[in-house]
């Protein structure tokens, strides 16, 4: 398989492994602090979708630079940390970084786990996408 279809391939399964895990562990962990049901999941589809972008972006990643296990499940974590400064960045001043960091503590719990998983996932995908197909010996 070529290098841009595997790439696409590994950011689309990126995506949809990263917004499914995000939006369940969300999701689990609302009902089990006992949320009330509407609320856990409308803002468990906004998980879910910021765990489909960072996975898309992991997957991306991953593809692109022929990540193994070890190196997918790193790329999960740092797109973890990259995600809460994303959030502490754009939503503080100066004055106000470690509120928000302390509060960003659910997105250290919502999404560390599933980006991991991610970037594992996709590893091993593209890792058994990369073997070239053996060919049938001649006659057989």
């Amino acid at each position: 398989m070529n290098r841009g279809a595997r790439i696409a391939i590994a950011g689309l399964l990126g995506a949809g492994l990263g917004g499914v895990l995000s939006a369940a562990v969300y999701l689990l962990m609302t009902i089990l602090d006992g949320s009330a049901t509407a609320e856990a999941m409308a803002f468990s589809v906004f998980f879910g979708i910021g765990g489909a972008v960072a996975g898309l972006v992991l997957g991306i990643i991953v593809g692109a630079l022929n990540l193994g296990l070890v190196g997918g499940s790193i790329a999960g974590l740092l797109a973890t940390g990259a995600g809460i400064a994303a959030y502490v960045f754009a939503y503080g001043g100066p004055d106000r970084y470690g509120y928000f960091l302390s509060e960003s503590s659910i997105l250290l719990l919502v999404c560390t786990v599933p980006l991991i998983v991610t970037g594992v996932g996709v590893a091993a995908l593209n890792r058994r996408l990369r073997r070239p197909r053996s060919t049938p010996p001649a006659g057989s």
